[in-house]
């Protein structure tokens, strides 16, 4: 291997590294932006789901259909934007996957037939500075990990 392809290799385990303690924050984070917002809608389905046990057979299909959906879209849309705007699970998300973009593309260009120095130190650099990108994201949103160490 060439010291260029080794380089890379180290970044790549360098930067999974440095990236492994925040994977949890990103799961809870996405839990509490799209979990709650369906544990909403799920608790109003059983709420009106009893309101509409009082109403007549013959009109409760229809009526129920045409009471519950905007009922539930729109719980839906409002719980999903307040808790977008206090957990930031889709934005910190779509910074992992740019950050996981790059290191695929780095390791692609690693494998490649006939890799190319410039080209790795290119790749190399857009990865690290993706990683620095996503990093500073989970700080100022107050992402810290709590990092455990093991004696």
């Amino acid at each position: 291997m060439q010291p260029i392809t080794n380089q890379a290799q180290q970044t790549i385990a360098y930067q999974q590294q440095r990236l492994s303690p925040y994977v949890p924050l990103i799961m809870q984070a996405l839990f509490k932006t799209y979990g709650l917002p369906l544990g909403a809608v799920f608790l109003t389905h059983l709420l009106l789901s009893v309101v509409f046990s009082t109403l007549p057979e013959a009109n409760s299909g229809f009526l129920r259909t045409l009471i519950s959906l905007p009922i539930f879209f729109g719980i839906l849309i409002v719980s999903w934007r307040y808790s977008e705007s206090r957990w930031h699970g889709q934005t910190l998300l779509m910074g992992y996957s740019a950050v996981s973009k790059a290191r695929r593309l780095l390791q692609n260009e690693i494998e490649s037939l006939t890799p190319s120095d410039s080209r790795i130190q290119e790749e190399m650099s857009i990865y690290v500075q993706s990683t620095d990108g996503f990093m500073d994201i989970m700080h100022n949103y107050n992402f810290i990990p709590e990092i455990i160490e093991v004696d």
